[in-house]
């Protein structure tokens, strides 16, 4: 947590100075900073096996099929009911993982594109641009934004792989149980 407040503190002393200078060299610093924290994001999001989440599904799509053809009495239903449904819920929770990386990775292409207008505004003007200042605190803020949405999303993302393969294993066993 400390880390995260210094990290930010960091960003906030950045973006006064940014704000405060007249040299454009300074905010092309500081976009060379951004573009290497969007690049870091970029790995990181690559990092979650989207391959793996998807085929985690296809495996709950089946095992849900197999478990309703199994025509379960009342009383095994009630016995399953609170696996079943934390089960669901995982799924619904990895299908939302999957939709959230697409989701960033698009945040991170428009990041990228609103960062190079800014960059290439800021070297074809030879003084201080007070107006360029504000739309790279901005935007500055917005991949902050992102890169905490991103690891959100990794933490998310292994969290329910873990709960997956748990659950999975339950499930599959009332199926070749009964």
């Amino acid at each position: 947590m400390r880390f995260i407040i210094t990290f930010f503190a960091s960003y906030i002393f950045m973006i006064l100075y940014v704000a405060c200078s007249s040299s454009n060299a300074t905010q092309l610093e500081h976009i060379r900073i951004l573009e290497i924290d969007i690049a870091n994001d970029r790995k990181h999001l690559n990092s979650i096996d989207i391959h793996e989440l998807n085929n985690n599904i296809k495996v709950a799509e089946l095992n849900l099929l197999k478990l309703e053809n199994k025509k379960l009495d009342s009383i095994a239903v009630e016995l399953i009911y609170f696996q079943y449904r934390d089960y669901l819920n995982c799924i619904n929770d990895i299908q939302t993982c999957v939709l959230e990386n697409n989701r960033l990775k698009k945040e991170l292409d428009i990041n990228t594109i609103q960062l190079s207008s800014i960059k290439l505004d800021y070297q074809s003007s030879n003084k201080g641009r007070l107006d360029l200042d504000t739309h790279l605190i901005h935007e500055t803020k917005f991949i902050q934004q992102t890169s905490k949405s991103i690891m959100a999303l990794i933490e998310n993302c292994n969290n329910q792989g873990d709960q997956f393969d748990s659950l999975n294993k339950s499930i599959e066993n009332i199926i070749h149980e009964r």
